[in-house]
């Protein structure tokens, strides 16, 4: 029986463990970095596959939003907004500032697509004191949801007048009527 040496004295055994710690280690950082992308994105597959689409069941949808305070510090938010016939991406939401609060309907519109919402945002002609989330026919449980979203109370939620109190909603389903009342300021 022969006796084997498991390194020669070149050092090539450290070297070649030295190469193995470090692929698993990079091995290491591209899965957390495709765990974090997957978490942030989610599982859809979008791809058109045969998915039926969400229904009203009881599920939920958590929406958490972070803001940094005067101070400094942050605050987090957590609203849990009912599930919707729809996925948010096929519902497109036009805020409208009728708050006076300079930005808060871009702001309420960059909630609303992190959210994934299709949002955009534009004025109000006219002042209002609370805030109305309206919906045309059949987005009733959409409306709910970005209402929930935005911390509207669910008495917010209203059918869509006939004319709209925004003369060119471009051709969104649900419009918020942004009021003073959850506008955020800068």
């Amino acid at each position: 029986m022969s006796q084997r040496r498991h390194s020669s004295s070149d050092g090539s055994f450290a070297k070649s463990a030295g190469g193995a710690a470090g692929r698993g280690i990079l091995l290491i950082a591209v899965a957390v970095i495709l765990g974090v992308l997957l978490l942030r994105n989610g599982f859809d597959d979008n791809g058109g596959g045969s998915t039926a689409p969400p229904t009203s069941s009881s599920t939920e949808t958590t929406i958490s939003t972070n803001t940094t305070a005067a101070g400094g510090g942050s605050e987090t938010t957590a609203v849990t907004a009912p599930a919707s016939t729809r996925p948010n991406n096929q519902v497109k939401v036009f805020v409208a500032n009728a708050s006076g609060v300079q930005g808060s309907a871009g702001r309420a519109a960059d909630t609303l697509k992190a959210a994934g919402y299709v949002a955009v945002a534009g004025n109000a002609p006219n002042r209002v004191q609370t805030t109305t989330v309206y919906y045309t026919e059949g987005y009733q449980a959409e409306a709910q949801g970005i209402a929930a979203a935005l911390g509207a109370p669910a008495a917010a939620v209203q059918p869509m007048p006939t004319p709209p109190p925004v003369a060119d909603i471009q051709g969104a389903q649900v419009l918020v009527m942004l009021g003073p009342d959850i506008a955020k300021p800068a």
